[in-house]
């Protein structure tokens, strides 16, 4: 049985008798334009707050506002773009760590691109204008930046004309264009195929064209641009397995394109004669020299030359030749150090069981050797079993704590993916992580929900599932979960509901920097010396889903609930999600001719 919170009442009763008279709660409420004004006042109201929440705040009211006042929203856009601006010439590119003294850092996203990107839906050339402004101020301080670093907005520049090739393709192509004005980098490799999977056409036409304006680039960067007419998921060479990518379904090789690329290749290869010493310096780029590169690209191209070019067999023989010429006795060690790695057969689960075995009964066993075991291996049912007996050997006690936690999840989590429902929740109980135990829970009403034998007991799980929620400190999961929960009891019971959102609200504004956009629960297994991470999602959507099911009987109540969020940013994203709702009630009142 669900009870409402006192004060969930009395903000519902007093709500609920304003609307009761109106005969269409969410039209008359959109048409007095509650919702628009509401986002204009908190984005007034927000000017205070730190600049990335500041311009996450000003995008998404300009992008909502657009069709209903474009000066308004253009005042937003150009605001977000100063602000984000002002904050890179003070903290440049920024990194986090999400686990302090790990070692890992996370870069965060640029604002100033952030800003272009969202100014692209509504106004691509005004979006162009800001990126030749950005690319053009990063080469002034190209020389103050470390390698990666200079190299991110180019990056972003390539991300977004792959992801435009097909919505804009004009736009598209002039990014393009004008990331070939800067020197080749690794990005290419992977946009070319978001833009083929998009628009084949559009990134055929860019890749001739880039083929062209990189001809002279070295054999290191030039291999960026191997693998797309070859529809090859690696590159060529020696650092191929360094780099892959996802090739689009039905993506299919081009041969014209490929022998444009093997001539202009070969043509590099043949020209290292003409500056040994460059030939075996390492690259900055791959980190290998220009022989190993050239050398071991040619030896993967040799097949495909003879099955589908004959005609340039000769050329990448003496090419071949002529590399190989130039491998000192140092490269050749460091080439058959590589070719070792990389023809290594990673071993299977059975022996790593037995090596594991091994080490324990000669006491060499490690923590780490325990913790790689099934860190990176999707595992049956049967081989997860026969991983808990070494977890207890683990010798730290937190990590021997987590790593069981761990492992009670991927059994738990196994179980829903063979729909044997009734072991979930007794394998979650396992895990004294509640809110690990609360994501999985979570994640088998979301299947159960799907499949019409099992829907009948969601709603039951649905409750125990509240109620573990409700028992666990507040934090950001628990957060999350329960916007989840509303949305799932609005198919049920809208009153639970807007108890779940409630309480929802109540520890967002609990829980410090909380970011309710990202819908993971992330956990860390640290042996000593390595770091292994693991993130689960715990729902299929952001919490503004569960304030736009909300309203669509009625946007009052949501939007008083949006408004309770301390957060402006939060309550921003609901408020739009809810002005959304309006959005399409009011189209569908429209008649049609």
């Amino acid at each position: 049985m669900k009870f409402l919170s006192t004060s969930f009442v009395s903000l519902a009763i007093g709500i609920s008798l304003a609307a009761a008279q109106q005969p269409d709660p969410v039209d008359a409420a959109c048409t007095a334009n509650l919702p628009q004004l509401a986002i204009s006042q908190e984005v007034d109201a927000a000017r205070s707050i730190a600049p990335r929440k500041r311009v996450a705040v000003l995008l998404l009211a300009a992008d909502f506002l657009w069709t209903k006042d474009e000066e308004l929203a253009r005042s937003y856009f150009s605001e977000a773009f100063k602000t984000a601006k002002r904050h890179f010439d003070e903290n440049g590119h920024e990194t986090i760590s999400p686990v302090r003294g790990n070692g890992i850092y996370i870069g965060l996203s640029d604002l100033r691109f952030d800003t272009a990107k969202a100014v692209a839906k509504r106004d691509p050339a005004w979006s162009e204008k800001m990126i030749n402004e950005i690319l053009a101020a990063d080469r002034d301080l190209a020389r103050k930046l470390d390698p990666e670093d200079r190299s991110r907005s180019l990056v972003e520049t390539l991300y977004l004309a792959g992801a435009n090739a097909g919505s804009n393709p004009a736009f598209s192509l002039k990014l393009f264009r004008r990331a070939m004005r800067e020197p080749l980098n690794r990005a290419w490799y992977d946009a070319l195929y978001r833009a083929a999977d998009r628009n084949r056409a559009l990134a055929d036409q860019v890749y001739a064209e880039a083929l062209t304006v990189y001809a002279g680039s070295r054999p290191g960067p030039l291999l960026f641009l191997s693998a797309y007419p070859f529809a090859r998921q690696r590159i060529f060479g020696l650092h191929g397995m360094g780099y892959g990518t996802v090739v689009p379904a039905r993506f299919e090789k081009n041969d014209d394109l490929s022998l444009r690329f093997l001539q202009v290749f070969l043509a590099r290869a043949a020209s290292l004669a003409e500056d040994p010493e460059r030939a075996i310096s390492d690259d900055l780029i791959s980190g290998f020299p220009d022989a190993l590169l050239v050398f071991t690209s040619l030896l993967e191209m040799e097949p495909i030359v003879a099955d589908r070019f004959p005609e340039l067999t000769e050329r990448l023989v003496l090419a071949r030749v002529g590399a190989s010429a130039m491998l000192t006795d140092s490269l050749r060690r460091q080439l058959d150090h590589q070719t070792a790695f990389r023809n290594r057969t990673a071993p299977t689960f059975e022996k790593r069981i037995a090596e594991l075995e091994e080490a324990d009964s000669t006491g060499k066993l490690t923590d780490l050797m325990i913790i790689y075991l099934f860190s990176y291996m999707d595992l049956t049912e049967a081989q997860l079993k026969m991983i808990e007996p070494f977890l207890a050997k683990l010798s730290e006690p937190v990590l021997r704590a987590n790593a069981f936690n761990h492992y009670w999840f991927l059994r738990s989590v196994k179980s829903i993916q063979e729909k044997r429902w009734d072991e979930v929740e007794r394998l979650a109980a396992k895990t004294a992580d509640i809110d690990l135990r609360a994501a999985v829970l979570f994640r088998s009403v979301t299947d159960q929900m799907k499949d019409p034998d099992s829907r009948p007991n969601a709603f039951e799980t649905l409750n125990r599932l509240s109620k573990l929620v409700r028992s666990a400190p507040d934090s950001a999961a628990k957060a999350k979960i329960l916007f989840g929960l509303a949305d799932k009891y609005v198919g049920f019971n809208r009153t639970i509901a807007f108890d779940e959102l409630n309480e929802a609200v109540r520890v967002s504004n609990k829980v410090p920097e909380i970011d309710l956009l990202d819908t993971s629960i992330r956990r860390r297994l640290e042996p000593k010396g390595f770091t292994f991470g693991y993130d689960f999602p715990i729902t299929e959507s952001t919490f503004d889903k569960a304030f736009a099911s909300l309203s669509k009987e009625g946007v009052d109540l949501p939007l008083a609930f949006a408004r309770g969020f301390d957060d402006r940013f939060n309550r921003v994203v609901s408020i739009v999600a809810i002005a959304r709702v309006c959005e399409a009630a009011q189209a569908a009142a429209i008649p049609r001719p």
